[in-house]
């Protein structure tokens, strides 16, 4: 209601102003058509008035005169296009036209730069869900809430935006342990980790006092990435590969440089159980899990549908919110060593989607839970 009175508010004075200046325009046609001797009498006359005026204001007999809205546009006019203007200015200061100016100017502004549309705000909603991804998962990217909201059947704002609603803590968070120690730890066992980089390399080379360039980076980097890693398969997990291998077709799905996860597959000498190998880092790094697009290639490859697929994972936080999608039967392995531990319990809006259908915490569980379904 407010809104259409305000209308009209402005309306009317539109209008009114609008006036006004139409009734300029025929006093200054008839002194453009006048001749000298008329127009230098009346103009005598209105020089005399205004001089009257101007006393009475000096001896404070008369009150300033209130200007109208038409009367100070007309003078904003008259300052752009009238020389020497300022010496026919009696009412009033030179600098309260220019102020005139100013104000009129960004008035047409404001107008010019309004909204003429786009995309609309968000809705609260989605700003209440951003809000809750990113406090309960602090080390979530804007691009990585914007892929899990997509994967949700949700149609998200721009990373920008974003990051613009996700939750700032007041405290920074507490340092986790640095890569130096985690390296010496793990040295012995080390799998060729996806995430390691050239800031890592550097890090690690500086606590160690060893001087480097940027082709030694290079060359650790390679070394790394393309060394044959000690590892191997646990028996049991070897039993159940061969048991199910016998049974059922077999496809394996796995993210990580495209060399570090060949050599791991190489080295734990399993390529023999699956049918096809899918390596999403061969579909682009946009690709990796959570992203459908590597289920939907193995789905294509094998030549089956999603109803009659069993998707078997551990890392509830990228596993299985795409399978789920799809409509594949999901199983999560839960055991006490496991590498993908859940941090914080999962938003409701996501726990649907997000968790297994069934869970085992053993892989010799697998096949029973198999011949049940």
């Amino acid at each position: 209601m407010n809104t259409i009175k305000n209308l009209l508010i402005n309306l009317c004075n539109l209008l009114v102003c609008a006036c006004e200046l139409f009734r300029y325009a025929p006093i200054f046609l008839l002194a453009l058509f006048s001749p000298k001797a008329v127009l230098a009498a009346r103009l005598l006359a209105v020089e005399s008035q205004l001089a009257a005026c101007k006393h009475q204001i000096g001896q404070r007999k008369r009150r300033l005169p209130r200007f109208t809205a038409s009367f100070r546009l007309l003078w904003v006019l008259l300052s752009k296009s009238l020389d020497k203007w300022e010496d026919f200015v009696h009412l009033m200061q030179p600098a309260t036209v220019k102020k005139w100016h100013n104000t009129a100017f960004r008035y047409f502004w404001r107008w010019k730069s309004r909204r003429k549309g786009g995309r609309p705000p968000i809705s609260k909603e989605m700003q209440n869900l951003i809000y809750k991804l990113s406090k309960e998962n602090p080390l979530w990217s804007a691009e990585r809430i914007r892929d899990t909201l997509l994967l949700l059947n949700y149609d998200p704002p721009c990373n920008d935006t974003i990051g613009k609603y996700m939750y700032k803590p007041r405290k920074p968070r507490e340092r986790s342990t640095t890569w130096l120690p985690f390296l010496r730890n793990h040295l012995d066992m080390s799998w060729a980790i996806d995430f390691f980089t050239v800031t890592t390399i550097n890090f690690a080379l500086d606590e160690l006092g060893i001087n480097y360039d940027d082709d030694l980076i290079q060359k650790l980097i390679k070394v790394y990435r393309n060394h044959i890693p000690k590892i191997a398969l646990p028996d049991d997990s070897r039993d159940v590969l061969a048991e199910l291998s016998d049974k059922y077709t077999l496809a394996l799905l796995t993210n990580g440089f495209l060399p570090a996860q060949q050599l791991k597959v190489q080295a734990l000498g399993i390529e023999k159980y699956f049918k096809c190998i899918i390596y999403t880092e061969q579909l682009g790094r946009n690709y990796w899990k959570p992203s459908p697009a590597g289920f939907e290639k193995l789905l294509k490859t094998l030549n089956t549908k999603a109803e009659t697929t069993v998707y078997v994972a551990d890392n509830e936080e990228k596993d299985f919110i795409a399978p789920n999608k799809l409509g594949m039967l999901t199983i999560q392995v839960i055991r006490p060593a496991r590498i993908h531990r859940e941090t914080s319990p999962p938003p409701c809006s996501l726990a649907r989607r997000a968790a297994a259908r069934h869970i085992i915490h053993e892989l010799r569980q697998l096949p029973v839970l198999l011949a049940e379904l």
